[in-house]
């Protein structure tokens, strides 16, 4: 028994998983499927399986940073779709002549992404508050530190002749620093609307799948850090409301801006402010465009 996992050593193995999982692939025969956390081994292993069954999948999987073994993978019906080498800030996604996924590092987004680094600017006396509170660079030391990354790949659909852009990812696990999921899920939405962008001839649909680390409502603390103290406050978790609404206020407990300044009055002062509102993390991908979350 793994006291961990209050279950049989043999049914955690992953030979009796992955088996399961194949069948449960056969039952439903989903004409899209995102994994996380896969190793190239495993997904070379689904690749060959499908070939041995006959079933018509095929897919992509991009590795974490940090030469980490493991990362996301996307597979596909082929009989339902085939892959469209959309257009990206670095070119066409395509790899030896033939249509690709792409990748987005949370970490080079980190570095690269000057508006998300903006947010922190304007505030009353921000030179002062800088100087007090080291957290402002040590934020950014830390969100250029992880190794989570993003996948994208767009589909043309036979059936309905219409565009799919299907993105995949994996966001930090750590309960204690909640608004470095929520800045990984701004990098990430707002990667996808630049994807969107280039493509918009296509108006492709997107579906975002992944693992966020976070449930849709969450017990936090007084830090704003995840608990299960059934006496906490509950609210609706960063990484969920940004995706969802594309908005995350500051005086919001899992916004970076807050975990910095710990105090929500003057947050909430701050969102109130019009000078100030370039500190809410916004996105501008039309709501319709995101046919699901999981």
């Amino acid at each position: 028994m793994d006291n961990r996992y209050r279950a049989p050593a043999r049914v955690l193995a992953w030979e009796y998983r992955r088996t399961l999982l194949l069948k449960e692939l056969f039952l439903y025969k989903p004409d899209v499927i995102c994994m996380q956390e896969v190793e190239k081994e495993c997904f070379d292993w689904f690749i060959s399986e499908f070939q041995k069954n006959r079933v018509h999948y095929a897919g992509f999987w991009e590795q974490k940073d940090g030469g980490l073994s493991d990362g996301c993978c996307v597979f596909f019906n082929r009989d339902r779709y085939h892959v469209y080498a959309m257009r990206t800030p670095d070119g066409t996604a395509s790899e030896n002549g033939r249509p690709s996924s792409v990748r987005a590092s949370f970490s080079k987004l980190s570095a690269q992404h000057e508006d998300a680094k903006k947010f922190m600017e304007g505030a009353p006396d921000a030179a002062a508050l800088k100087r007090e509170n080291p957290l402002t660079e040590a934020f950014w030391t830390q969100m250029k530190s992880k190794d989570n990354i993003g996948m994208a790949v767009c589909f043309f659909d036979k059936i309905t002749e219409k565009y799919l852009l299907v993105s995949n990812c994996h966001l930090y696990y750590s309960p204690s620093v909640p608004h470095v999921k929520a800045m990984q899920a701004l990098l990430l939405m707002r990667w996808l609307e630049t994807l969107v962008t280039y493509n918009q001839e296509l108006k492709p649909a997107l579906i975002l799948c992944g693992d966020f680390n976070s449930l849709p409502r969450q017990k936090v603390d007084q830090l704003g850090m995840d608990t299960k103290n059934a006496e906490s406050d509950e609210i609706f978790s960063g990484v969920y409301e940004l995706i969802l609404n594309g908005d995350l206020p500051s005086h919001h407990k899992h916004h970076p801006y807050w975990r910095i300044i710990g105090a929500e009055p003057l947050c909430r002062k701050m969102d109130e402010d019009n000078r100030h509102r370039k500190r809410s993390l916004k996105f501008e991908l039309e709501k319709k465009t995101i046919n699901g979350i999981s």
